[in-house]
């Protein structure tokens, strides 16, 4: 639907409030253009400078108004249902840079859209004189929200606009921050040459200790053999001279414990018995 200047309706004849809706500005010119969404309360004035979407500051608190695109080509999506009480009108104005005036500008299209409905507001330069700014559109609560096309010129930037509605320039550039100090580089330090040594003597061989003289192979220890009466043992000695020891023997008439044969150097044999009386 197309808007006049001074045009005046009820929103929700349009569109669901409940939703969000798209608030796109388009201008064509000779010139630098910048958009601005004031959210003013009751007496429109900017009761919360958050509320005050532009370049420099692109949504307000909590996304109800979020701004996208720059210059000449701007887009608002807008959540009515989500503003805060004390915001009663949303204001939609467009402002151009330098000395230039709004006489300079050739197409001022603002369009509101909800899916496949529309208002549409269309301007040229020679709707204006000597104006910086146009208040384009307004959105505002009237019991119920409504939409108003005020196309109306305003002597005046951006700055003027901004006082208009209760709001300060920050008029100081923000300052420079100050250069930080860079550490100078610490040099490394000089490497200590190490003083001359003699060069140290191999050690000497150490002589391996002398080894122990073989051991002696150590002699059998001798057995203690158990004889009982009548048993007979042969011991074969190292230079094969036998010797018999007989356990019990009896001779001439006299009993001896033991008997044995004994062979002398001379070669020459003879028994020799004894008893334990």
């Amino acid at each position: 639907m197309q808007m006049q200047r001074g045009f005046r309706g009820k929103l929700d004849a349009h569109f669901d409030i409940s939703k969000e809706i798209t608030v796109a500005i388009s201008v064509t010119g000779n010139g630098e253009f910048d958009s601005v969404c004031f959210g003013v309360d009751a007496d429109e004035k900017l009761a919360d400078d958050r509320y005050m979407v532009f370049y420099n500051q692109t949504s307000s608190p909590n996304n109800e108004i979020v701004l996208s695109g720059s210059g000449s080509n701007t887009s608002y999506a807008v959540l009515l249902s989500q503003l805060p009480a004390f915001i009663s009108k949303l204001v939609f104005t467009v402002s151009i840079d330098g000395k230039a005036t709004m006489y300079q500008v050739q197409n001022l299209a603002v369009t509101l859209s909800q899916g496949e409905n529309s208002l549409k507001l269309c301007m040229t330069g020679s709707d204006f004189l000597n104006e910086r700014a146009v208040i384009a559109v307004e959105i505002y609560k009237k019991d119920v929200w409504r939409v108003g096309a005020v196309a109306s010129g305003f002597n005046g930037g951006l700055s003027t606009l901004l006082k208009h509605f209760g709001g300060e320039e920050d008029s100081e550039p923000p300052k420079p921050p100050k250069p930080v100090e860079r550490p100078k580089p610490v040099e490394p330090p000089k490497p200590v040459e190490p003083s001359p040594q003699k060069p140290a003597e191999p050690p000497k061989p150490i002589a391996p200790p002398p080894s122990p003289p073989p051991e002696s192979p150590k002699p059998d220890a001798p057995q203690n053999p158990s004889l009982r009466r009548g048993q007979k043992i042969r011991l074969t000695k190292t230079d094969d001279s036998p010797v018999i020891i007989e356990n019990g023997w009896r001779a001439k008439g006299k009993y001896y414990d033991i008997k044995a044969l004994v062979r002398y150097r001379s070669g020459e044999l003879i028994y020799i018995g004894a008893t334990h009386d």
